[in-house]
């Protein structure tokens, strides 16, 4: 009975992670077939470059690809971020859940569960629809020097190993600060402070994605002025994390 119940909260946690009043014709199910879509069609365009390597220039050096290790994993966090900062009252049971389905045999363990595991499938899908081609075609540059095939082979899983990390960092950095916020700050303040706050953060995201400095190179990475930078600076943390499970780390990683 729990799981039957489990099941029946989560579909409609999910088809409710989009606001039905939002929407012109109430269809939550079109609206996920396009923004996956839209990822997907997104991810053909970043394999360009690598069709173009692939069929016309080759390979690449290992410290010549950590610049589109980094751009993809930075990318995918920030992606990962803004869906669930987007989903930011989504996270947990609101009123509305406590009114309707307190009183019900629902297990408040139960109703948690459904409806946090309905707000990491979103960011999720995101990250998976965006790496959908991409973690196809660029691993196959990402592959350790001199690797065999075996070697060549542990790309791909490298890959999607960190992406997954990539994204529940992001997800679950998101929830633990507005865990953080809602329980540090009074009830009614909180709910004041909720839009702005949301605001800052989703401003804070894409500001570090654009204006983050480059620094995918090993003069760059073991610099000393730049190793404070890089301690608050997660995605080259993801960058020697991926390296690390391929085969390929470099000593500045």
């Amino acid at each position: 009975q729990t799981k039957a119940q489990f099941r029946v909260l989560y579909r409609v946690f999910l088809l409710r992670v989009v606001d039905l009043e939002l929407l012109p014709n109430g269809d939550p199910t079109r609206l996920i077939g396009q923004f996956l879509t839209t990822f997907a069609s997104i991810s053909i365009l970043l394999i360009l470059p690598a069709l173009v390597y692939l069929f016309f220039g080759g390979g690449m050096l290992m410290t010549s690809t950590w610049m589109y290790e980094h751009f993809l994993i930075e990318t995918s966090m920030t992606v990962a971020l803004l869906i669930a900062l987007l989903n930011w009252d989504a996270a947990f049971p609101d009123k509305r859940d406590i009114l309707i389905l307190g009183p019900s045999p629902v297990r408040i363990g139960t109703l948690f569960t459904a409806k946090f595991v309905a707000f990491l499938v979103a960011p999720g899908l995101g990250a998976v629809a965006m790496n959908v081609f991409v973690g196809i075609f660029w691993p196959i540059f990402f592959r350790s020097n001199n690797a065999s095939f075996l070697g060549t082979l542990r790309a791909w899983p490298a890959y999607w190993i960190t992406i997954i990390l990539v994204s529940a960092f992001s997800v679950f950095t998101v929830v633990a600060f507005e865990g953080l916020a809602s329980t540090l700050i009074p009830r009614q303040l909180f709910l004041r402070l909720s839009p702005f706050l949301h605001a800052a953060v989703v401003s804070l995201c894409v500001s570090v994605y654009f204006l983050e400095p480059s620094l995918e190179s090993p003069e760059a990475l073991t610099s000393p002025q730049n190793q404070r930078l890089l301690e608050f600076l997660p995605s080259y943390w993801f960058l020697a994390i991926f390296n690390q499970f391929n085969g390929s780390l470099h000593p500045s990683l």
